[in-house]
């Protein structure tokens, strides 16, 4: 049976979401042209495309999708939160319990969310 193993954000502005996801990420970024960018993990790739690329043409507006990140506790969830923050990240939700846990939200300079949770 097949799996997603590949993601991928539609950004304005390749060289800014690179620095932004290597800093959050703490590993280079593996960029293939000029408008196209990826980080890998060890079951997924994530890559970065500049929307105005984007074939066929892109109808939704950027910064539509969320990303979550699962830690192992709360208490990773708030060490994450304290070094993002001291990081200058742009956090929208600080940690907050809900119904499906223990998490943050911050979102990347395209206002993509990436959630954090325990």
């Amino acid at each position: 049976m097949s799996e997603p193993n590949f993601f991928i954000f539609y950004v304005r502005d390749l060289n800014t979401s690179c620095a932004f996801y290597e800093q959050i990420f703490e590993r280079p970024v593996q960029r293939s042209s000029d408008h196209f960018a990826m980080l890998k993990f060890s079951h997924i790739n994530f890559a970065l495309w500049t929307a105005q690329q984007v074939d066929p043409t892109l109808n939704a507006p950027g910064g539509s999708t969320e990303m979550v990140i699962t830690l192992t506790s709360t208490a990773d969830v708030d060490q994450l939160y304290q070094k993002w923050t001291a990081d200058g990240i742009n956090i929208t939700q600080p940690p907050t319990q809900l119904g499906f846990g223990y998490n943050f939200v911050a979102r990347d300079p395209d206002g993509h969310f990436l959630r954090v949770m325990a």
